[in-house]
This record gives structure tokens, sequence and C-alpha cells, in this order.
């Protein structure tokens, strides 16, 4: 694998992965009952939880010793425990092209599945609390709180249980606020077996019941932005001056008036999500559970409870798609006999498939510098991909065939270490709202600069057609990953947008004064002084005073 940037603190095994021929189980595999199905909600809403059997011991391991990627249990074999693969079956022999690629790259711990318009996307995750990985620290932390709980005879009843919970609310957060008043009601839904004692599953789902998922870490997806990020995006609508669906030589050199006039709400010269939204045209909650399943046909990280049925057939749809990223389409190393078909057995495999890209997630509140991203490529995309590096919390993927944003963030409460919601990172992945504001965001600050919209002509001639016409669905694919720490009523705010602000300004407080809407450039509407100052100013002529030259012309 090729690092980008800087070395994270703790070291990766990087030890051969190689696979081999599965031997007989010892333990029955997991259930994988679908959860119930509900109105409309959250993805935070559901509880998939609430499907697994009362009794089912082998779940109850699951949920606090969750298995590594790749095991028979991960995969969710449906074959009876300490049964031998049947003849010929896609379990008995691994694929070749597979056994290669997981002979050469390691396995992260988690797998993405992103089924993109542009083509399936896999993506690798490390995720770290500190120096531990996300599933040591979440095992030490359960551990940890189970031994503080447990009476002197090593068990933990539910009513001394809720009454330290409700004391508790560093650890607990807003799940102690929300136990007075409710012990009997919170007591016969979470007591399964009905003994009167908090068994470590039973423990787990009722910490986390305010997310509905026992375990370390979810991804949802939604496909509210699929396609509609492009066509129906204000932006382009906003450049599209005759509504015929293409851009023109003519309105493509217009872009920065057309911008400046139909978009810029608030005339500071800058462009936000914020005004984006006020002139979309969409009313509803791109993240209803409705769009966020986890049947395959979204983004899901493939852990815990996965639907590998539907998850198959999503897959099976898609075989013959470019990929997103890469020389070749991953979903073609597991279709073992090309049949042109993705089975069940076969889509449990993508498990043992390498990704192209890996993502490294640093979540520490104790150094105080916040959650880092990283970004390891395969070989094979050396030379077509590029990481671009802009804060240390968000990186930004690009190929030509795409642009990939990923942003870590805590809310403000993790500053405790000692919360149980320090332990759990929830995610988000999907398309980009607006892949036109993706393309044109060039420092990729979810800000338009002023700078940035005066260069967006030149920006959409470099993909437009030999005819000098640009269509909607030319523009790139723009995939925007998030990840976070926090309670969950947090995670609007966790998940949103918003325009990043540099912590701190080395220019000249005229400087400072002069940059009106804050974007880092002085431009020649907000300088205050002659046109010939700020000529002899602007050393490289682009009608902008960046703070290089603000600092050549600082004594």
């Amino acid at each position: 694998m090729i690092l980008v940037g800087a070395a994270i603190g703790c070291q990766r095994d990087h030890t051969p992965v190689v696979v081999t021929q599965p031997q007989p189980k010892t333990q029955p595999p997991p259930e994988t009952t679908p959860p119930a199905t509900a109105a409309d909600s959250s993805p935070g809403d559901r509880d998939d939880s609430e499907s697994i059997s009362d009794t089912n011991p082998a779940r109850d391991t699951e949920l606090t010793n969750a298995p590594e990627r790749g095991s028979d249990s991960e995969r969710g074999s449906d074959s009876e425990p300490g049964s031998d693969p049947e003849p010929g079956s896609d379990s008995e022999q691994p694929d070749d092209d597979l056994a290669e690629s997981a002979i050469a790259n390691p396995l992260p711990p988690y797998l993405l599945w992103f089924p993109t318009s542009g083509g399936p996307l896999l993506v690798g995750l490390e995720i770290w609390i500190g120096e531990a990985t996300l599933q040591d620290a979440f095992d030490a932390r359960i551990q940890s709180i189970q031994q503080t709980l447990q009476s002197t005879d090593a068990t933990l009843g539910w009513k001394p249980l809720l009454q330290r919970v409700s004391d508790d609310v560093a650890t607990f957060g807003r799940n102690a606020s929300r136990v007075a008043g409710q012990q009997q009601g919170l007591i016969k839904r979470y007591d399964r077996n009905r003994n009167q004692i908090a068994e470590p599953a039973e423990l787990l789902r009722f910490l986390f019941r305010e997310v509905n998922f026992a375990s370390q870490l979810r991804v949802y997806g939604t496909d509210a932005f699929s396609w509609s990020n492009r066509a129906h995006s204000p932006l382009f609508k906003a450049l599209d001056r005759n509504s015929d669906q293409r851009l023109d030589q003519q309105e493509i050199a217009a872009a920065e008036t057309s911008l400046l006039v139909d978009v810029d709400r608030n005339l500071d010269g800058c462009l936000s999500p914020d005004e984006l939204a006020e002139l979309s045209d969409r009313s509803d909650d791109p993240w209803q559970r409705r769009r966020s399943d986890r049947h395959g046909e979204v983004a899901m990280d493939l852990s815990d409870y996965v639907d590998w049925s539907n998850l198959s057939y999503s897959m099976g749809g898609m075989l013959k798609h470019s990929p997103l990223i890469g020389p070749r389409n991953p979903l073609l190393a597991i279709d073992a006999d090309d049949d042109g078909r993705i089975s069940v057995d076969e889509a449990r495999t993508i498990l043992d498939v390498s990704p192209e890209l890996t993502l490294i997630i640093r979540f520490d509140s104790q150094t105080g510098d916040g959650p880092t991203v990283r970004a390891e490529l395969a070989p094979s995309l050396a030379e077509s991909a590029t990481v671009q590096e802009h804060f240390a919390n968000r990186i930004q993927i690009s190929t030509a065939a795409a642009q990939i944003d990923v942003i870590a963030q805590d809310s403000p409460g993790m500053k405790n270490e000692s919360s149980i919601w320090s332990i759990q990172v929830r995610g988000r992945a999907a398309e980009s709202p607006d892949a036109v504001f993706a393309w044109l965001d060039l420092n990729h600050d979810q800000m338009l600069s002023s700078r940035e919209i005066h260069l967006a002509a030149g920006r959409l001639q470099q993909i437009s057609q030999a005819d000098g016409s640009l269509g909607a669905d030319a523009i790139p694919e723009a995939l925007l990953i998030q990840f976070g720490r926090g309670e969950p009523d947090q995670d609007n705010r966790l998940f949103q947008t918003t325009p990043v602000r540099k912590d701190s300004d080395d220019r000249p407080r005229w400087a400072i004064a002069m940059d009106s809407n804050h974007d880092g450039d002085i431009s020649r509407n907000e300088f205050v002084g002659p046109l010939k100052a700020f000529q002899q100013l602007d050393v490289n002529g682009d009608h902008f005073l960046s703070s290089d030259e603000i600092a050549l012309a600082t004594p």
C-alpha cells in the first residue's frame, strides 16, 4: 500500500493475510434476522438489536467480541456448526485473483460498500481511539463499565444498574436523564430472559439504545443525492441560462456573473451550503429510513448485521459497471463461476477482497488536536489518484472520474473520554448534495470563495466537450464520507457540512479588516485604496491579494 500523509501513531500489522481453505466451524454462526420495519424515521430511530433472539448466546458473544473481517462468523455462513464445505462450493476454494489480492495487502478491520452512480466502490477502514484500535477501545471500555457496575457476586442486576446510570451523567450522558420514572419499562424491554440480571448483550442494547445498534461502528448511506446532485444542482440551474440542460460556451464564460447574481443571496461574494439549501427544491429529509436501508442499495459498512441476500442482488446489478476508481470492478473478483451473477455465498467473499482505498481515522480528545484523516492507496492507484490534505480532519481523493471528500469530527462533548459515546463511531456516506459545488470548491473548505467563483469558468472548461459545451452528466462524481463521535441527538450538527475557518490569521490587521467576507483573499471590491496600489500588490495579476502577496508587501 502507498501511505499518503503523515504516519499514524500506532503501527499497523503488515503481516500478509493468506486466504486458505475454510476449516470446519466450531461456533454457530450469528443470526441474520433482519430488523423489523417501521415508518420513515432517521437512521438512529431503528433498532437492529430488537431482531436478535432473546436467548442466542452466539449473538451475545458477537456483540462483545466482534470477529475480525474475513472470518467465517463475520461472513454469516448459513452452514451448520461443524459442517464441511460442500464439494465444488465457493467456500471450498477461493478465487485465484481474490487470494493474490489478499496476500499482497493485509485486510483492514472494516469494509465500506458504496454503490455509486459512477460504479461500485470498496473502502477499507481503520479507526483508532488514541493509541488503541476502535475494537480494542470499545471492548476495554465496556469491560470496565461492567466491572464497575457489577455487585460483589459478579452479577449485574437491572435495578442497581439503572440507579448507577442515572447518577453518572459523565459516563452515560443523556441516557442518565432518561432513566428516571422508566425503570420498569426499561427492564421489561431489555431483560430479554427475564432473570433480573443485565447480561452482556442486554447491557449493550440498553446502553446504546438511542442509536439502536450495540457495536462500535455503523455507517449509513442514502440515495437522496444520486444523479440529482448534478442535474438539479442550484448552481447548474443558475449557470444554465436557457434551461436546456447543457452549458454552452457563453454560459460557461459568464459563470462568475451568473453565480454571484443568482446564488449569492447575502451579497458577500462567496457561496455557502446554506445559500444552496435555500435554493434547493428538496423538502424531505435525505436521511429518512426508507432512503438509508442496509440492503446494499446505498452505502453501508459490512459488519454486524448484513442482509447478504439483498446485498448479493444489488452487487449483481453492478457487476458489469465500470469501477469508480481503480483499473477493475472489485465485484469481478467474487464472481467465482463467471456466470454474470453474484450469489449469496459469492457476496460474502467480498470481505476477503483488498480495497483500492483505505481510510485511517484517528480520534483523540486528550491531545486537543481533534480527529485526523489519512488515506492509503493501492499501487494500482499510484498514478491515477491524488490525495489533498488541506485540513487535518479533511482530505480529498481525486481521480479523473470522481472526487471523494472524507471528514472526521467530534461533537463538543467528546472532550470527555469517559463517555460511552467516545468509543462508538457513526458515519454517513453518500454522493455529495451538490456535485457542481464540490467540483468548484478547489480547497475543499465547504465554501466557494470569491477567487473560486472567479475561476469557475476555467474549472468548467476543463471538463467540457470538444465543442465547448458541458452537460450535467459530465460533472465528475462527488462523494462525501463523514465519521463522527457524539451523543446521538447531536448528529444533525455533527454531520452538517459547514465552511471551515482557519483557527488563526497571520495577516496584518489592515488585511484582515479589508477581507470583509473572510475568505482568505482581498478582492478589488474589498480593497480600500487606489486601483494602482492594488495592482502593485497583486504580483501575479489574478485580481486577488493572497496571504503571500500581502506578506511580501508587509515590512
